[in-house]
């Protein structure tokens, strides 16, 4: 059983057509930024909105993805390495804790449910192997990985925001950064209550491809972070545990 508790107030990407979708998590990032550009923070400029407004809508676009996510939940790192699929909102992660003894499992999820089996070490399988896989119901609102196993899922949407609605509610750049040699924005989206949040902050590219998210939790110093691979993912097999 892969549990992990984390309470908090909900928050994520704002659209003009629907409510927040995630909770529990938010983000913030703070590395160089380029003297040609005026100090963050400050308003999106239109063109800023515009790459913005079509980050989920990429993810969804190219719906299987590679990730890195790591997380620290009362002092206990956990880090997952895997693919997503976007559009069917599907994970399948190695999923591995720091702690003693360290504990390695496979895990699967959906936005209701997450399956583990634990194993031994080693490479993440293409295919997800058949063994005595544990299926549980998955609880945003108390477990700090569910959350982010969540908000992971959330980050596509079949069509693009409304740039204009993102730039008066609240979304700020925030500095420039680099990930693995590109140079992307950091952009904070918009709170729950339309007014500037530091929760959740974007990496992203000059093509509104997101490489980054960094959230803040709300009972740990230590951000979750996900990394989103530019590199092709292959599809995912479901195991007949999971019913969603």
């Amino acid at each position: 059983m892969i549990t992990a508790g984390l309470g908090g107030d909900r928050s994520g990407l704002p659209r003009a057509r629907r409510s927040v979708l995630i909770g529990s998590i938010g983000a913030a990032l703070l590395m160089a930024g380029c003297a040609a550009r005026p100090a963050g923070p400050r308003p999106l400029t239109m063109a800023e909105a515009e790459r913005f407004a079509v980050v989920r809508f990429n993810n969804y676009d190219r719906r299987y993805v590679p990730f890195t996510l790591r997380l620290t939940v009362r002092g206990q790192p956990f880090f997952l390495t895997g693919r997503v699929d976007f559009r069917d909102q599907l994970g399948y992660a190695n999923f591995l804790s720091d702690g003693r003894p360290p504990r390695n499992f496979l895990l699967q999820w959906t936005m209701r449910q997450k399956a583990s089996l634990q194993v031994t070490g080693g490479a993440l399988p293409m295919r997800p192997p058949a063994g005595p896989w544990r299926v549980e119901p998955t609880d945003p609102e108390r477990s700090g990985l569910d959350a982010a196993l969540a908000l992971l899922l959330s980050l596509a949407d079949d069509r693009p925001e409304n740039a204009l609605l993102l730039r008066q509610n609240g979304a700020q750049w925030v500095g420039e950064d680099n990930v693995d040699g590109v140079r992307v924005d950091r952009i904070t989206g918009p709170g729950t209550d339309n007014r500037p949040s530091d929760r959740l902050t974007y990496l992203v590219d000059d093509l509104g491809r997101l490489h980054r998210l960094v959230a803040k939790v709300a009972t740990d110093p230590d951000p979750v972070v996900i990394n989103v691979s530019p590199d092709p993912a292959t599809r995912i097999s479901v195991i007949s545990q999971l019913t969603d």
